[in-house]
């Protein structure tokens, strides 16, 4: 009787716990928090591993385009798509993985 109220405790602890840190680790996801799990880097896509921070390419590329600032109406004719992953630093120099910018806009300007 006793083993199972403290069973049945624990149980209860852990799905509060679960809960209350859901958030956060959701948005450890998102960022790609490498001491949640380790990096892929370009090696593919493994279970329990980061190749890219989802946070960049479904909110950062479109915060750093200014298409919130811009409005719906510039939203929701604009596309930002993105393929990024994550680098050691000392693959990075000499800068061979600058951004690309590809302009469908006859203008240049913003439609």
């Amino acid at each position: 009787q006793q083993q199972q109220q403290q069973r049945r405790f624990l149980e209860a602890a852990q799905n509060a716990t679960a809960t209350f840190l859901a958030p956060l680790v959701q948005a450890m996801v998102l960022e790609a928090y490498t001491n949640l799990w380790p990096p892929c880097y370009a090696q593919g896509t493994a279970p329990h591993c980061f190749n890219a921070s989802k946070w960049m390419s479904e909110f950062g590329q479109n915060i750093m385009a200014g298409l919130q600032a811009a409005g719906p109406s510039v939203a929701q004719h604009t596309n930002v798509s993105n393929s990024d992953l994550l680098w050691k630093v000392n693959e990075v120099l000499p800068h061979d993985y600058l951004p690309v910018v590809y302009n469908s806009c006859p203008s240049r300007q913003p439609r």
